[in-house]
């Protein structure tokens, strides 16, 4: 799905600090949060995937790479046919309705909003390092 990568090389002070790192990382997951479901919206009947979309804990990996994960979490239960909501015998992925909708099927064409939602995003999520940046520059090193 769509990725948004920032190497945190001109961040020293930032990277050195996990907790700090890990406050930067979910305040800069926000603007992206925002973003997708303001894609999702568009293409919104019941709204339950729209409030599905949540940022995940910070995570790292054994090389060092450090993340945090915005996507849709839990399953659905509502559905609309033909103008009235219905609740689903079987629950549904919201993650696999994502995907049906980023990606599309064979006789449902996909919208990019994961796509669209990093391009849109991307300059507010910089914004947001930098701005946990020079906070934890100005404090001397202390997360305020």
């Amino acid at each position: 799905m769509g990725k948004l990568d920032v190497d945190l090389a001109g961040f020293p002070v930032l990277a050195a600090d996990e907790e700090a790192l890990e406050a930067a990382l979910k305040k800069a997951a926000d603007p992206l949060v925002k973003a997708l479901k303001r894609q999702i919206h568009k293409h919104s009947r019941t709204g339950g995937l729209e409030a599905s979309i949540k940022a995940g804990k910070p995570w790292s990996t054994k090389t060092g790479v450090k993340g945090v994960t915005v996507g849709a979490q839990g399953n659905l239960t509502d559905v609309q046919v033909g103008g009235k909501k219905y609740t689903r015998n079987k629950p549904v992925s919201a993650g696999a309705v994502l995907a049906y909708l980023q990606y599309g099927t064979h006789g449902h064409a996909g919208s990019p909003v994961i796509d669209n939602a990093v391009r849109e995003s991307k300059d507010a999520v910089l914004t947001a390092i930098q701005q946990a940046y020079d906070d934890l520059t100005k404090s001397g090193g202390k997360q305020t």
